[in-house]
Formats: structure tokens, sequence, C-alpha cells
């Protein structure tokens, strides 16, 4: 939101610090907490897949194509076409479902 508005007014040294900045986030987080070998953040829940996904914390666009599959996966196949999030979660899944129903 910030780096749009550093856009809107211009102050585009500003916004590269901010891309810089949030670049180097995405790649520690996905470090931290993603298990490339699984496809996955943390244990695959829904919620992190939603999360990731609505905050763009993927590194590449097949990571993202892997993490909406992997959301697809555990809604359809592993919990018999159930939804498992909390309200937090929904509120991230249902934009990214809509999105990839398309």
């Amino acid at each position: 939101i910030v780096a749009g508005l550093c856009n809107v007014t211009k102050n585009t040294t500003y916004q590269q610090q901010l891309m810089t900045l949030y670049n180097t986030l995405v790649t520690e987080f996905v470090g931290a907490f993603y298990d490339s070998s699984k496809g996955m953040y943390l244990g695959g829940l829904q919620t992190s897949y939603a999360m990731a996904l609505a905050a763009d914390i993927y590194s590449s666009t097949a990571m993202k194509t892997q993490l909406e599959n992997g959301l697809i996966d555990t809604i359809v196949n592993k919990n018999n076409k159930l939804m498992t999030t909390g309200i937090i979660g929904a509120k991230f899944m249902m934009p990214i479902l809509d999105e990839l129903k398309n």
C-alpha cells in the first residue's frame, strides 16, 4: 500500500527501498517457513496457503502455483471438500478461491 502511494506521489527512491525490504523479507520468510520438498508452509494448513497467497509471499510463479494447488488439494482431497480454517483463515481464503476459479 505504501509502495503504491509512493508511486502516486512519484517518490521512487522510497518506493525502491520498500520493495527491497519486501523482497528481503519474502526471501527470509520463505527460507524459514517453506518446505520446498513438500511445496507447503509449515504443516500445510489451509490458512497457511491462503495467507501466503494473499500476501504474495512466494519467490516465484512456480511456487505460487504449488501453493494454489496445495490449497485446492487440502480442500478437495484431504478434507472432503471442506474448509478447515477459522474466521481468520476464511477471510484470506475466500478471495483466493474466487481468484482461482477464474
